[in-house]
């Protein structure tokens, strides 16, 4: 696993476009921000993976529903194998505006 804190949607356009030269496939990549919107956007814009059923337990995506945002970033860090510790201190940058990318996969 990789990650990377960058400050903006370019910044982590770039980090996924070297991961991409790299060899590492687009469903192996997540990007992350503390604002939901700017979250979703990236998502879409960098076309890249949602943390979704395949990576939470039915009865989580449920629950998240319920959470506020916090919860919801650390439950889908650590889903994807970002450890507890390293998760609260990613929530705390995004909380600072910047932008998580992470690479679950090395290249091949």
């Amino acid at each position: 696993m990789q990650i990377e804190v960058v400050e903006n949607g370019i910044q982590a356009m770039r980090k996924i476009e070297t991961w991409q030269a790299e060899g590492t496939d687009k469903k192996h990549i997540f990007v992350f921000a503390y604002d939901t919107t700017r979250s979703e956007d990236l998502t879409h814009f960098t076309d890249t993976e949602h943390v979704g059923l395949g990576e939470l337990r039915f009865e989580e995506v449920f629950t998240n529903l319920f959470r506020d945002r916090n919860q919801v970033l650390h439950s889908k860090l650590t889903a994807i194998g970002v450890p507890v510790k390293e998760a609260f201190t990613l929530e705390e940058k995004m909380k600072d505006g910047c932008v998580v990318v992470i690479r679950t996969h090395p290249s091949p």
